[in-house]
């Protein structure tokens, strides 16, 4: 190896090494970097989409409206669903309604 791709290949050992003890403030472990990030609260809503509701224009670009309810976090079951969503769901209710138009 030549000179200059020792010192390089040295420097950025140095450089990777001093991210994993923190050294360097952006490449600090993993770990930590994601207790930095980590939202301290969490809200969850589950909403359910009422298709019977859904109304678009038969073009492209036409506009569209689509609305349907929402229930705590955890409530509905993923995926699709054959339950009727403004009816309450293994009794409980739902808590709002939401709308988009575009």
């Amino acid at each position: 190896m030549t000179q200059i791709k020792k010192v390089t290949f040295f420097v950025l050992v140095s450089v990777f090494l001093a991210g994993l003890a923190g050294v360097v403030p952006g490449l600090r472990p993993l770990a930590k970097l994601q207790a930095q990030t980590a939202p301290r609260h969490v809200l969850i809503f589950d909403i359910a989409l009422d298709c019977r509701t859904a109304v678009s224009g038969p073009n492209r670009g036409d506009g569209f409206v689509i609305n349907g309810k929402i229930f705590p976090g955890g409530t509905l079951p993923s995926g699709a669903a054959t339950f009727d969503p403004t009816q309450p769901v293994n009794g409980i209710a739902p808590i709002g309604n939401w709308f988009i138009r575009g």
